[in-house]
């Protein structure tokens, strides 16, 4: 759901590689290799961020708001 209050669902037919989570200002603020299809992002603050998803061949970056 967006917004997203405790939990992010990526839904992928891909292996995710690696994700990363962006600040407004485009600071990486968590990163994580290997990730489950669940990211904990209750310890994020009320805000929009932008999450970068890495597969082997490609990188897609969604925006959500917590």
């Amino acid at each position: 759901p967006n917004p997203a209050n405790k939990t992010l669902n990526i839904i992928s037919d891909k292996k995710i590689k690696k994700i990363e989570i962006y600040d407004a200002i485009g600071r990486v603020i968590y990163a994580e290799s290997n990730p489950s299809s669940a990211i904990n992002v209750e310890q994020l603050e009320s805000g929009l961020y932008s999450i970068a998803i890495l597969f082997d061949d490609e990188r897609i970056v969604k925006r959500f708001t917590k």
